[in-house]
């Protein structure tokens, strides 16, 4: 019991009702709650998974927005010791079969006895195939007795599931990993370590259902009995500005973000709308999820630095959902550490420093009880520091495996040992990472990684930054790999062919320099090129959707609109029928 998170956060709320959870809508305008709040709230939800049902064990299937009402569910669950897993909401309505399948799937794979979602969703989405479905406004309109808190403690065990967390699925479909209440309270506490003693006061927009949004944000401020600042993601995405003025307004010390947001805010915010805000007080802000470019925040430094912004504020780190969350940090007290090494002993498995080359930030030493082994292409001999290999990750946070799917965790877990799938090395202590061995594109005999052919064509003038793809396929023709690369790109239908043409020019011409010969440049409309639920790009799927002729380009796209608004309609005259056939059985 003593590593369990409801015991954990109980003795938080003993000790710190009145900290503050603080939720921001798009207008900017704040609600308050309040830990005791929270907790009282919870204890009405875990009443009524009781009252329908709900069992130790059981899984229960939260799809909601960043909100008190998701906050509420997940401590209900942990509370009656039933295993929440989240699901991601439609962020918007373009590809929404191709979203219902896919969740439809993860349902089934966690064998779900029930999903709680807005009615809204019901309205759309039939999940009776699966599993059944509670509209999350019967919870706040259900006035029973709370659940009582002598009933909590009893049979509580650090080997319980505290929650089932998707993994990305970059390279396949998403696994659910299942992390136990000990590996979350132990990752708490490495997080923990690594950080200030100072007072936590954290801002975070990523989503809940994200194991950077769940456990590097949530969790982990709610434990160590911090105030946190939640921002729903799609409002991030519209107004960047909602981040740091929420850093700023709250004098915040902590975030979390990928790389692509610290590069959103730099181009989306203009000098004007600077004024007023100050983020001297973050000391900081993890980045991570991602690859990290020297570019993107060498710009972030310079814009804000004006505002109060810390030299050493930005702070990589590594992890992922197979280790709970976090793996490394980077000292978040110094300066980022890039290191440029040489390209082609790089490909050839060395890491030799060099004037010129292929530039990779340092992702900072493993965190307490987390162990980093860098091995051969067997994954059987570890290799020493300097040399590039496959990344295995071990310690109390690596969990046993994914729920329910015996074949991919024997695939990726051997022994405790998490074969991460990442390639990189130790270099001064310090990790590196390369990619992901599944992408790294090999073409006549090189190795390249992916992610920095992308981060030069990130600079073209009219290409959406972190929105490109560079992979391979084989072709029969040539009888070699060629290198393919896809890019989004803003306003595409206001270009004509003249300017497409000349930024196809430009991507060929930038990769060029790089040593690499591009067979095939693919231009396509934002929002087209296939992601996980966390946002990252599907490089591999990609190619197979471009080779089938299924990524939809900016001709489609009309048409997928088209039936979307179509498949509304129909959903509304349906329920208009529904209610007059109602009124006229009353009427009679």
């Amino acid at each position: 019991m003593k590593n369990s998170f409801i015991p954990k956060f109980y003795q938080t709320v003993s000790r710190c009702p009145e900290q503050e959870i603080v939720f921001m809508n798009k207008k900017g305008e704040y609600q308050t709650y309040s830990y005791q709040d929270i907790w009282n709230r919870s204890l009405k939800y875990a009443q009524f998974l009781v009252e329908n049902n709900i069992k130790p064990g059981d899984v229960v299937s939260i799809m909601l927005q960043t909100s008190i009402e998701y906050l509420s569910l997940f401590i209900a669950c942990q509370q009656v010791r039933a295993i929440p897993v989240s699901l991601y909401p439609p962020s918007s309505f373009t590809d929404l079969d191709g979203w219902e399948k896919n969740t439809i799937r993860m349902i089934k794979s966690v064998d779900a006895k029930v999903v709680i979602t807005e009615n809204k969703i019901l309205k759309f989405i039939d999940f009776s195939s699966a599993c059944s479905s509670i509209d999350i406004d019967k919870f706040e309109k259900f006035n029973e007795s709370v659940f009582k808190v002598d009933t909590l403690f009893k049979n509580f065990s650090e080997e319980d599931l505290c929650f089932l967390q998707f993994s990305s699925g970059t390279t396949g479909n998403p696994k659910a990993v299942m992390v136990s209440q000990f590996n979350a309270m132990k990752n708490v506490d490495s997080i923990d370590s690594s950080l200030s003693e100072n007072e936590l006061i954290g801002v975070s927009w990523l989503p809940l259902y994200h194991d950077m949004g769940l456990v590097g944000s949530l969790l982990y401020t709610i434990i160590k009995g911090g105030k946190l600042i939640l921002i729903k993601p799609n409002d991030f995405i519209m107004k960047p500005y909602l981040w740091l003025k929420a850093i700023s307004d709250h004098k915040a010390t902590a975030t979390v973000a990928p790389n692509f947001a610290f590069g959103l805010v730099c181009k989306r915010m203009k000098h004007k709308s600077l004024e007023g805000l100050d983020l001297s007080s973050l000391e900081y802000a993890l980045c991570g999820a991602e690859m990290i470019h020297q570019e993107t925040i060498d710009k972030f430094y310079k814009k804000f630095e004006p505002i109060g912004l810390k030299k050493s504020a930005v702070t990589p780190v590594y992890g992922m959902a197979e280790s709970t969350l976090a793996v490394t940090f980077s000292n978040f007290k110094e300066e980022i550490i890039w290191k440029t090494f040489n390209r082609d002993f790089l490909s050839s498995g060395t890491a030799m420093e060099s004037s010129r080359g292929i530039t990779l930030c340092s992702l900072g030493e493993p965190l307490k009880e987390m162990n980093v082994d860098i091995r051969d292409e067997e994954s059987s001999l570890s290799l020493p520091e300097g040399k590039v290999g496959r990344i295995f990750v071990s310690g109390s946070s690596v969990v046993s495996g994914y729920y329910k799917d015996p074949v991919k965790t024997n695939e990726n877990f051997h022994s405790g040992v998490l074969d991460t799938g990442d390639r990189g090395f130790l270099y001064q202590g310090n990790l590196y990472i390369c990619g992901r061995d599944k992408d790294i594109i090999i073409s006549r005999g090189r190795n390249y990684y992916p992610e920095k052919i992308e981060e030069r064509i990130f600079q073209i003038e009219n290409i959406r930054e972190g929105k490109v793809v560079a992979s391979s396929y084989w072709d029969d023709i040539n009888g070699a790999e060629e290198i393919v690369i896809f890019a989004e790109i803003k306003n595409i239908k206001s270009l004509d062919e003249e300017s497409l043409n000349n930024i196809k020019s430009l991507i060929f011409s930038e990769v060029s320099v790089e040593g690499i010969r591009a067979k095939e440049v693919v231009l396509v409309d934002k929002g087209v090129l296939p992601r996980t639920s966390s946002g990252k790009l599907k490089r591999r799927e990609t190619v197979k959707l471009w080779r089938s002729g299924r990524l939809i380009n900016f001709e489609d796209d009309f048409k997928v609109r088209l039936n979307l608004v179509k498949r509304y309609l129909k959903i509304k005259l349906d329920s208009m029928n529904l209610n007059l056939g109602f009124n006229k059985k009353r009427a009679s």
